[in-house]
């Protein structure tokens, strides 16, 4: 009996094999095959119901173009897919998600990589799941400084917006958190272009043009804008609406100021300047309380000064005292030659 048994598995195993297969040298079985259990997912399949994933398979397909399609999936508290596959342009990793198999990461054949993205065009192409604000892109740390690390990220806590921040990190022990730097190798270096620039612009298509409107720079300590740069060119210091090129909410402590000017007031020195009498100047004062074309104390607290023409107003000033000085020189001289006549001619009366 043993004997007819063992006989009849050969012939059992043979009979099952050309059931399945058209074994003619060329052709072969149009069917899924499986390995492992019944379910197929592709020509080529291979499952195991064992171990703590419950179910783990690997496939080989074909695509309609001849291109392999090598997966791997496997089950853990419901299903769960994963493919790796070929498309002729891309190596792609692919996870099933709601009836679709959502591109986790590709590379494709020019060595652009994609995390998130099918057909990635740059050299690093990011796509993440919609934002709620704060995510973090891109992390990197040092294996021997972990708590250390550079981030790109969203810097707003808003959804559905994305404002993009460059982060440096460190615990606190007196080091640079993030330092950005351009350099250059030639010891000659001598060109004109600038080693680094910060841009501003407008996009629209292919259009590129100026900002004319909103601040172009700003940087704050913790959202306390410290420095301000508007699309005019107007820079603060401490002020967030700087109105002039320098507009500074605070001392400047400096060796030296240079000051353009056009013109200056030597014009007090020409013939034809008409050199306001004292009495004017006194009747003047006496009625506005102040020099003449000097501004008062209220105009001042109001505007300010500026400090190129209220130095030449100044110096004007110095001028016109200097030429009183020349003449009250004259008058005094003057009287004392007269002086001199007069007690000369005392002292021939004294002697007569």
């Amino acid at each position: 009996m043993k004997k007819t048994i063992l006989l009849l598995i050969p012939i059992a195993l043979s009979h099952f094999a050309h059931a399945q297969w058209v074994n003619d040298e060329n052709n072969y079985t149009s069917g899924q095959l499986a390995i492992g259990s019944s379910a197929t997912w592709a020509p080529l399949t291979i499952n195991s119901v064992s171990g703590a994933n419950g179910n783990v398979g690997v496939s080989l397909a074909f695509d309609g173009t001849i291109h392999p399609e090598i997966g791997y999936r496997f089950k853990a508290n419901g299903s769960n897919y994963y493919q790796v596959l070929y498309n002729g342009s891309h190596i792609m990793w692919k996870h099933y998600e709601s009836s679709n198999y959502v591109p986790k990461m590709s590379l494709s054949n020019e060595g652009n990589l994609g995390l998130g993205v099918a057909s990635p065009s740059s050299s690093l192409d990011i796509l993440t799941k919609s934002v709620s604000g704060g995510e973090h892109l891109i992390k990197l740390k040092v294996s021997d400084a972990t708590t250390d690390y550079l981030t790109i990220q969203n810097n707003t806590g808003t959804g559905g917006q994305f404002i993009p921040a460059i982060v440096g990190f460190h615990e606190s022990d007196n080091r640079l958190a993030l330092r950005l730097t351009a350099s250059t190798s030639s010891s000659t270096d001598n060109g004109s272009n600038a080693l680094m620039i910060f841009d501003s612009r407008q996009i629209n298509g292919s259009s590129h043009s100026a900002i004319s409107a909103r601040p172009l720079f700003q940087w704050s300590n913790f959202t306390d804008a410290k420095m301000t740069m508007l699309a005019n060119g107007n820079l603060g210091l401490g002020t967030e609406s700087p109105d002039s090129k320098l507009a500074v909410n605070g001392t400047i402590h400096t060796k030296e100021v240079r000051v353009d000017l056009n013109g200056w007031s030597d014009f007090v020195f020409a013939n034809d300047y008409k050199l306001p009498t004292l009495k004017e100047v006194e009747t003047y004062i006496s009625e506005n309380k102040h020099l003449p074309e000097i501004p008062s104390e209220a105009e001042v607290s109001e505007n300010g000064i500026n400090l190129g023409e209220m130095n030449a107003k100044l110096l004007q000033k110095i001028e016109e005292i200097t030429l009183y000085l020349i003449d009250q020189s004259k008058q005094i001289q003057a009287q004392q030659t007269e002086i001199e006549a007069l007690k000369n001619e005392i002292d021939q009366l004294k002697t007569e």
